[in-house]
């Protein structure tokens, strides 16, 4: 079991690594120059900015991440059709909020307030599209694998 647990965590660390260079490439591509403020935008992606490096990369964190869930959780063969219920969820949320991410620059503070409510509001309405999924994955896992979920699951920014 310790094995699998590290073998995801050697997964998630390479498809982070990956996902890392590839944003900040991205960023050096799209301004031109070099240095600690590229590298840190492109770091902003691996502290929870992903929205702001596109959708490949928000593919890519996805995968990384469900990768890590399943091995962190040792899915079993017979829980296969309730996790695979559970991943559909997921990316049916991911491709919900791809539009909720771009916000107008020059938008008021009235506006940028809307557009947040509205994110706010969107959240929340994944948050309850997601439980019956995990509801069914929670309830299909074994004891241990519970005591897994309740760590790894849901994290504080949501679900993923």
């Amino acid at each position: 079991m310790v094995r699998r647990f590290m073998t995801a965590i050697f997964v998630a660390t390479i498809l982070l690594a990956v996902a890392a260079a590839g944003s900040m490439a991205q960023a050096q591509k799209h301004d031109g120059k070099k240095g600690a403020g590229n590298m840190c935008k492109g770091m902003m992606c691996m502290m929870g900015g992903g929205a702001m490096k596109g959708p490949e990369h928000m593919a890519a964190m996805q995968a990384a991440r469900v990768a890590y869930l399943k091995t962190a959780l040792g899915i079993t063969e017979a829980q296969m059709p309730v996790w695979n219920a559970y991943v559909e969820a997921l990316k049916a949320n991911q491709g919900k909020m791809k539009g909720m991410m771009k916000g107008k620059k020059d938008a008021t503070a009235i506006e940028k307030m809307d557009a947040r409510i509205a994110r706010t509001k969107a959240k929340l309405a994944n948050l309850e599209a997601m439980k019956p999924a995990t509801e069914a994955l929670y309830n299909a896992l074994d004891a241990e694998q519970k005591k897994k979920a309740d760590a790894v699951l849901v994290r504080r920014r949501g679900m993923m």
